[in-house]
């Protein structure tokens, strides 16, 4: 669910951040501590083609721009 609202609000995700996690009660379990900006292709969410061809309103202008 947090990817799905951050990149409603257009943010990064964050997983660096043990201290804030630790503040808050709960130990960072993360296995990757990184960061992801919105325009990095670790945000990118793109339909399998079998979809893209079996529903006519989503063409490939639907997809996500690749960098």
């Amino acid at each position: 669910m947090e990817w799905l609202d951050r990149r409603r609000l257009n943010m990064p995700i964050d997983r660096r951040d043990d201290a804030a996690m630790t503040a808050a009660g709960v130990a960072n379990n993360h296995i990757y501590k990184a960061m992801w900006e919105q325009n990095e292709s670790g945000m990118r969410f793109q339909l399998p083609r079998s979809v893209v061809i079996a529903n006519p309103e989503i063409g490939e202008a639907n997809q996500n721009k690749t960098n």
